[in-house]
């Protein structure tokens, strides 16, 4: 299964698919962002909440990235690691550069 993100006719929608098939909807004002921060047990629940027994539908023709403008996104390759290196190398830069 799949959280995705899709235009609807009202705008921007959330909902879960499985094998090319819509089979549930999340509230309306549910944001991704939201979701990602829930604890397993609550996103479970949504997700439990939001499954429709018998309501396979065709995906929806325009399918959206999975960001919602709240979401972190880190390139492939990075990691934390090299990340935090990174920032502690950038001030010493910057401070060479300024004389």
């Amino acid at each position: 299964m799949q959280i995705i993100r899709y235009k609807s006719s009202s705008g921007v929608a959330l909902g879960m698919a499985l094998n090319s098939q819509i089979i549930g909807y999340f509230q309306p004002n549910a944001e991704l962002h939201d979701l990602l921060r829930l604890r397993t047990d609550e996103l479970r629940m949504q997700i439990e909440n939001s499954f429709q027994s018998g309501a396979a539908n065709n995906l929806p023709s325009l399918i959206l990235a999975p960001i919602d403008g709240e979401t972190e996104v880190w390139a492939a390759g990075v990691t934390y690691k090299q990340s935090e290196q990174a920032r502690q190398v950038q001030p010493l830069c910057q401070r060479d550069n300024s004389l």
